[in-house]
């Protein structure tokens, strides 16, 4: 049985999808979430530890493109399969990690009483991060604008999807509150010219997969048009019905606690698809390269826990090729989406060192241009230093904009990289 594309028949009940017949990436991230969560006694061995399924996924869309259906039947499916849901409609540390509550503590001091004994009041209120499966944030613009608080919950985020995911924080309290966090976050936010900058500065947001998705008038304009057949007379059967039924097939799946592991086959399959992130790295430069390196290891993870899904539904104890196919599939999708949909602007002085390689190539031939020249020459032009130029050289190498090739006596062979 195809338990995602039943799901996507569900959804799309009351959530406009324009993205078939290529990937519908939010669809099929709710579905992978909820399920993360519901196999959430299911581990993949690692070297010698164990990894949950357990995912999260993070929606960058315009305003007004049907993300608030996909949260609702998104979280009806959670609660019937018995997951705790929460809508977070601000975001704070109290809310977050918890809080202390004073009259306990007053009331403990005042009657001498210590933790374990009978009448003993306990001060530490724990936050949703502690008390629910999945959360769902409205809206997390406020995240991607740098400011000291949002460093703080950012921080707390991170620490909460590691895995495992711990979160330790000490308020205005002697107590700390802290705890393991198995929660899965759901967020979205509109399109915001930050998400650049945030993502290659921000840690929690390389432990999610990533859809960022703008529409054009005419997609704009179809999906008006499919929101408006949802008010025909046709389409008022009642959506209880088909969320029961599709809960009620997933319940027949096995959940119990079990360990996983790779088929040989799927381990070839995770090697072939990182070469060819490694071989998409390499013709890609400035910031787009930092966020490739930053998400590698992220894309991997992601495959095989979307993978020790699929295999959970097969009823398998081992993930097999197919399944970790099906999840390739998905991550390279969510990947262009970020390569292709984010504005990425690099350094002018990026693109204006290069101009002036190409001119000193140009003087001295390709292929002829070494370390030291390049160095000297930049020294010259630029009244630099030695160490200025060194880290110029270094900079361009790092971004991808140059190649360094060992030559001849020791040289280092500088040449354009012409793949970009």
């Amino acid at each position: 049985m195809d338990y995602r594309l039943n799901f996507y028949n569900l959804v799309t009940k009351i959530y406009k999808d324009i993205d078939y017949p290529e990937i519908p990436i939010p669809i099929y991230a709710m579905f992978y979430v909820v399920l993360s969560q519901y196999f959430n006694n299911v581990n993949v061995l690692f070297g010698g530890e164990k990894r949950k399924l357990r995912l999260s996924f993070f929606i960058i869309a315009p305003s007004r493109t049907g993300k608030g259906q996909l949260y609702k039947i998104t979280k009806m499916v959670a609660e019937k399969l018995n997951l705790r849901t929460a809508v977070e409609t601000t975001i704070t540390d109290a809310g977050l990690i918890g809080s202390i509550d004073e009259k306990a503590v007053d009331y403990n001091l005042k009657h001498k009483l210590n933790e374990g004994d009978a009448d003993y009041k306990d001060p530490i209120v724990k936050g949703d991060l502690f008390n629910f499966d999945i959360l769902f944030f409205r809206e997390v613009k406020n995240l991607l604008v740098a400011r000291q608080n949002t460093e703080m919950l950012l921080s707390i985020l991170q620490e909460a999807l590691d895995e495992p995911g711990y979160v330790r924080k000490k308020l205005r309290s002697k107590y700390p509150i802290e705890g393991e966090c198995t929660a899965s976050i759901i967020a979205t936010t509109y399109y915001m010219p930050e998400i650049e900058k945030t993502l290659l500065e921000q840690g929690f947001f390389m432990r999610v997969p990533l859809y960022c998705r703008t529409f054009s008038i005419e997609e704009i304009r179809k999906l008006r048009h499919d929101i408006i057949g949802l008010f025909n007379k046709k389409n008022l059967e009642n959506i209880d019905k088909y969320v029961d039924d599709f809960v009620q097939e997933i319940k027949k799946i096995s959940n119990v606690e079990r360990n996983i592991t790779l088929s040989v086959e799927a381990i070839n399959r995770l090697e072939k698809f990182n070469n060819n992130f490694y071989d998409l790295m390499r013709k890609t430069a400035g910031n787009k390269l930092e966020i490739l390196k930053s998400i590698s290891q992220t894309a991997i993870d992601i495959c095989v826990k979307i993978g020790g899904i699929h295999a959970c539904l097969d009823g398998n104890k081992e993930i097999k090729d197919h399944h970790i196919k099906l999840a390739i599939v998905f991550v390279k999708a969510c990947v262009g989406t970020i390569l292709n949909k984010i504005e990425i602007t690099d350094n002018i002085k990026t693109d204006k060192y290069v101009k002036i390689f190409e001119k000193i190539e140009k003087k001295y031939g390709e292929g002829k241009v070494t370390k030291e020249l390049f160095k000297k020459e930049l020294c010259e032009f630029y009244s630099f230093g030695m160490n200025k130029a060194l880290k110029v050289i270094k900079s361009l190498s790092t971004e991808n904009y140059i190649i360094i090739n060992r030559g001849d006596k020791n040289t280092q062979i500088v040449t354009l990289n012409k793949n970009i």
